[in-house]
């Protein structure tokens, strides 16, 4: 009886799953920051937690690849997915993405949310395809395989165009040939 004579108390609504990892997020470091990331990229996000992150992005308080990587994945707005191309790793610095990625036990044959956004827009923004291919003289062997199942997904399409990035940025001519191959065989030629 005690407990109905508070009947002005009403329970606190809980918290979203969303929003508890994203409210929890400075919390995690490395892998498990990596970790949160991906869950967050899989779920829906209030817009209070947009604004959030577009808040501190705009006070330049975060040019973090992850708050960006959100933006970009949940609006598709032009300017959040080319603020998040912009902030995407180019080179051996993408190294480090795929490290943390196999560090936050990831499978090998699963390729990064962050590189699957960045492989979506490659098939028609420069940047997002030279980003990519930058990659490509620092990946080891396994992440070498699906960058170049990746960029011949791509070369599929726009053959003329990825040949001239992957030209103007200095990649080898065996590379360049895996690629027309992995392209060939993709489309079934032998």
């Amino acid at each position: 009886l005690s407990l109905c004579s508070c009947a002005n108390i009403t329970p606190s609504k809980p918290a979203s799953i969303s929003q508890d990892t994203y409210t929890n997020l400075s919390n995690y470091q490395g892998h498990e920051y990596y970790q949160a990331c991906m869950v967050l990229g899989e779920l829906v996000l209030d817009d209070p937690i947009l604004q959030d992150i577009r808040t501190k992005i705009a006070a330049q308080a975060s040019t973090d690849l992850c708050h960006t990587y959100l933006l970009a994945k949940k609006t598709r707005e032009s300017h959040d997915v080319q603020r998040y191309l912009q902030h995407f790793p180019s080179g051996k610095a993408q190294l480090t993405l795929w490290k943390t990625h196999f560090e936050a036990g990831f499978p090998i044959r699963f390729v990064s949310p962050y590189i699957d956004l960045v492989n979506l827009y490659a098939k028609d923004n420069q940047l997002a395809l030279d980003k990519l291919i930058s990659a490509i003289p620092y990946v080891d062997a396994s992440f070498s395989e699906l960058l170049t199942d990746r960029l011949a997904e791509i070369y599929q399409y726009q053959p003329t165009w990825v040949l001239q990035r992957l030209k103007a940025q200095a990649i080898s001519d065996v590379q360049i040939e895996l690629i027309i191959r992995q392209a060939a065989y993709h489309h079934g030629e032998p």
